[in-house]
């Protein structure tokens, strides 16, 4: 299949498909024409390309899901999803401040309260050594520190 079949059955831009082979993500054959030749297996994962960024995974998490076994790659996207999780938590508590302040304006307070650890921070570091020492390197990058920072 060529590359712009594969763009319509995959649901990518051709610039991104072409982005996913200069990433060795997907090596498609050549033509004497020099057109690509997409094989059924880029095919299909290039769709479970297109699945994974529309869920907010970024490239460097698509090299580490895809180039593993099958079962460290679901372990990967289990990882990924707790640490969504857990962003997603303490989003919420930065939203909860953001509201206290607009309501009280007392500046002092929500301040004392950025200073202080933040238990889901905490977890999140836990949760992150812990699955970097199941692997040689992390899935991910911290999405976010102390509240601090």
């Amino acid at each position: 299949m060529f590359i712009n079949e594969v763009c319509k059955t995959c649901a990518l831009t051709k610039k991104a498909v072409e982005y996913y082979i200069a990433q060795g993500l997907v090596a498609p054959s050549v033509q004497e024409n020099g057109y690509r030749d997409f094989s059924d297996a880029d095919i299909e994962r290039l769709k479970k390309i297109s699945v994974l960024r529309g869920l907010g995974i970024s490239a460097a998490e698509l090299q580490k899901i895809l180039s593993v076994q099958q079962e460290m790659g679901n372990a990967a996207l289990k990882a990924i999803s707790d640490r969504k999780r857990m962003e997603i938590a303490v989003m919420q508590e930065k939203r909860q401040l953001l509201q206290e302040l607009s309501s009280t304006q007392d500046w002092d307070l929500v301040q004392e309260k950025l200073r202080q650890p933040c238990g889901l921070t905490k977890n999140f570091n836990r949760l992150n050594a812990a699955l970097l020492q199941h692997s040689e390197k992390s899935v991910f990058t911290p999405a976010f520190g102390h509240h601090g920072t």
